[in-house]
């Protein structure tokens, strides 16, 4: 074989694998991994998640109280808790209970500095908030007290509200409801105790950006609703309309309905 006939059948070569690797690229995206599982995924999806891991989501189903989303056994509309207590919301939901895969992923974030989930967990809570089709003039995401954010680094709620901003074009107020009491953690509480340990641990610094408005929360996780209605308490106490609560995850009681 002559040299150029060797030369021409390189190049054949060689074109023909720049083609195969392109080719093998459009179906399986290199170094995006499942952000579940880490699994290198096959194609793109909003998530970051392969499809075995997002079927197997703890999504929220079945019977759930009117008021603050928790699961309940039985009949009704309500959970024994919200049928006995006056809140200043009007509804609070979850796409997920705090179990499984989201827990892991909100413990990642809080306490691994794993910020680059929270793009992805934000979508979640946008579909969650399309799917309720609430009307909201702006988003507040529940705030740290400024040494523990300092501490972290971030402010996890503020995190997971960027999607509102991004993909909803909505106002994300950071700066207006603020955490004045540097509370303990409120992991190890019962409901009086967290309810008594957040006491005067809001303030509105602007009530004029407030007034009259419907205010959707963010946060995390509902775990008792403490920190969720003292802060309704203060928005509504500054003028507030309506109030709406969405978290990423509820911890579920299931407490029967009455």
């Amino acid at each position: 074989m002559g040299h150029s006939m060797k030369k021409l059948f390189a190049q054949l070569k060689k074109g023909v694998t720049f083609l195969w690797r392109t080719f093998r690229n459009a179906l399986f995206v290199k170094d995006i991994k499942c952000i579940v599982c880490n699994a290198e995924l096959k194609e793109t999806n909003k998530y970051c998640m392969c499809e075995e891991c997002l079927k197997k989501l703890p999504y929220t189903s079945g019977q759930t109280c009117y008021k603050c989303g928790d699961k309940i056994v039985g009949s009704g509309s309500y959970c024994l808790n919200c049928k006995d207590s006056e809140k200043e919301y009007e509804q609070a939901r979850a796409p997920f209970l705090y179990e499984g895969a989201i827990q892991i992923l909100i413990y990642k974030l809080k306490y691994s500095g794993a910020k680059y989930l929270a793009p992805y967990m934000s979508l979640f809570l946008v579909d969650e908030f399309v799917k309720q089709d609430w009307k909201v003039d702006l988003v507040i995401p529940v705030p740290l007290h400024k040494a523990r954010e300092k501490k972290r680094g971030f402010n996890q709620a503020e995190l997971l509200s960027c999607a509102f901003k991004t993909k909803l074009n909505m106002q994300v107020l950071t700066n207006n409801l603020v955490r004045v009491k540097n509370t303990p953690t409120q992991t190890k509480l019962t409901r009086v105790e967290r309810n008594n340990n957040l006491k005067k641990a809001f303030e509105v610094l602007n009530k004029a950006e407030i007034k009259n408005k419907n205010v959707l929360i963010i946060d995390d996780v509902f775990t008792t609703g403490a920190t969720i209605e003292e802060c309704s308490n203060v928005l509504k106490a500054a003028g507030a309309k309506n109030i709406y609560i969405l978290t990423l995850a509820h911890v579920n009681h299931s407490i029967p309905m009455y």
